[in-house]
C-alpha cells in the first residue's frame, strides 16, 4: 500500500539541509512509490512538481531575504507574522489531504508546533535534528533564543522517531530525555543526479585549486578565515595555487577584507553562492577540498556535506579530526591541527606534491566512502528503520 509522506520544514531551497538531506531524501522515496509532499518557504514563492510521486508547495517567503553575497533578516514582529502564515498553510494542507508520515525537517518553531497539532492524527512523525539550531542560527534577540532553544529541546519528545547524524547530536538526543531506541542514525548523503565523474584533466592545469563552499558565516561555525589566513604562508612555499571560495553569508565583506590586508586577495576568487547543480563542474576542477574546523559547538555537531560530496568526485579533503569528520573519510582524509592556518599550508603543500600512487590509492578510498553515503542507500535503511 502506498504511503503518503508529507514533509514540513521552516528553511527555504538553498539551505545546506534540504539541499544535502531533504530534498535527495523525499526524491528517493518517490522513486519507490511513496507518493510526497514538502510544505516549505520558497524564495519564488511558487509550487514546484518533481514528479508523478513528488510536489513541493510553498508555504509563504522565507524568513530573510537574499541580498547579493549576503542575507537580510526580518524584525522580531514581521517575523512572527511570516511563521503564522506557515502554520495556517501547514494545517490546511494537512485537513484537506491524506497523511500517513509527517516528517519535521528540524524542530523550529512554525513546523514544530504545527507538527505537534497534526501528530495524534497521522501513524508516526518522524523529527530530523541535523544541527544545534540556537548556535548555527541567526538570533538577534533573548526572545528569540528562548523559543528556539524551547522548541529544540522538547519537541523530539513527541516524536515517534527521530533522525541525526552525528554522534554528538545523538548523545546529545539521549541526554534530553529521548528514548534511545526512537533514534535513527541518518548521514548527510550524496544526491548522485547532481554529479558526474568526468575530471578536468590535469597536464591542462596551470594552477593548484583549492576549493571551499558552504556558507560564509564565522558565528556559525564555518570558519573560512583559517583558510584565507593560511594563504599567507603558501604563498611563500613553491606552489602556484589559487583559492576558489563559493558560497555567501553575514561575514562575505569581513573575509575579503581580510585576504585585501593580509595581500592574498589576488589569489583567490569570490564566486558568491552558485546554484547546487553547478557544484559538481567545480569540484571536478579542483585539486583539494577544504573543511574548515575551529573549536566551535557547530563544527562539533555538523556532518559537512562537502566532504562526502568531494569523497564521490574523489576529490581530497584537508579537515580537521573533530566531531565525527574521521570516522567519515578514514584513512582517505588529510587531517590538519584545529584552528591551524599554518599547518594547512603545510598540508596543502604536501597534497600538490603527491606521488601518483599515492594519488591513485587516496582516489580509490574516496571512492568506496562515497558509495556509503548515496541517497539510493541511505533511503533504503531509513525505510527499513521507520
Amino acid at each position: 500500500m502506498t504511503k503518503n509522506i508529507l514533509f514540513i520544514t521552516d528553511i527555504p531551497e538553498d539551505t545546506g539541509s534540504f539541499i544535502g538531506r531533504y530534498y535527495p531524501l523525499a526524491y528517493e522515496l518517490s522513486q519507490l512509490n511513496y507518493n510526497i509532499t514538502i510544505l516549505m518557504p520558497r524564495h519564488d514563492e511558487k509550487d514546484y512538481i518533481v514528479n508523478d510521486n513528488f510536489k513541493i508547495k510553498c508555504i509563504g517567503k522565507p524568513l530573510f531575504k537574499k541580498l547579493e553575497n549576503s542575507r537580510s533578516y526580518y524584525s522580531t514582529s514581521k517575523t512572527i507574522m511570516i511563521m503564522i502564515k506557515y502554520i495556517y498553510n501547514y494545517l490546511k494542507f494537512y485537513l484537506l489531504n491524506k497523511v500517513d508520515i509527517l516528517y519535521l525537517g528540524k524542530p523550529l518553531p512554525a513546523s514544530g508546533l504545527s507538527s505537534i497539532l497534526i501528530k495524534p492524527f497521522v501513524k508516526k512523525l518522524i523529527i530530523d535534528c541535523d544541527d544545534l539550531e540556537t548556535v548555527t542560527n541567526n538570533i538577534s534577540n533573548g526572545l528569540q533564543f528562548k523559543v528556539l532553544s524551547f522548541f529544540e529541546k522538547n519537541l523530539p519528545k513527541f516524536a515517534n522517531k527521530i533522525t541525526t547524524h552525528t554522534s554528538y547530536l545523538y548523545n546529545q538526543l539521549k541526554l534530553s530525555g529521548v528514548n534511545e531506541n526512537n533514534i535513527i542514525t541518518l548521514p548527510n548523503g550524496i544526491d548522485t543526479n547532481r554529479f558526474t565523474l568526468d575530471s578536468t584533466n590535469s597536464s591542462q592545469k596551470t594552477y593548484f585549486t583549492i576549493l571551499y563552499f558552504g556558507d560564509i558565516n564565522l558565528d556559525s561555525g564555518h570558519s573560512v578565515d583559517i583558510i584565507i589566513k593560511s594563504l599567507e604562508y603558501l604563498k611563500d612555499m613553491d606552489i602556484k595555487f589559487k583559492l576558489i571560495i563559493l558560497g555567501d553569508g553575514k561575514d562575505f565583506e569581513k573575509l575579503k577584507d581580510l585576504a585585501i590586508n593580509i595581500n592574498v586577495n589576488s589569489y583567490i576568487e569570490w564566486k558568491g553562492r552558485v546554484d547546487p547543480k553547478d557544484i559538481n563542474q567545480f569540484l571536478i576542477s579542483s585539486d583539494v577540498t577544504i573543511d574548515p574546523v575551529s573549536k566551535h559547538l557547530g563544527n562539533l555537531s555538523r556532518f559537512p556535506l562537502k566532504i562526502i560530496e568531494s569523497a564521490y568526485c574523489q576529490i581530497p579533503v584537508i579537515t580537521s579530526d573533530y566531531g565525527d569528520r574521521k570516522s567519515i573519510l578514514k584513512d582517505s582524509g588529510i587531517y590538519v591541527e584545529i584552528d591551524n592556518p599554518k599547518d594547512m599550508a603545510k598540508k596543502i603543500f604536501k597534497l600538490s606534491n603527491e606521488s601518483e600512487k599515492d594519488k591513485i590509492y587516496r582516489q580509490n578510498r574516496l571512492s568506496e566512502i562515497a558509495q556509503q553515503y548515496t541517497w539510493k542507500n541511505l533511503t533504503q535503511e531509513f525505510i527499513k528503520q521507520i
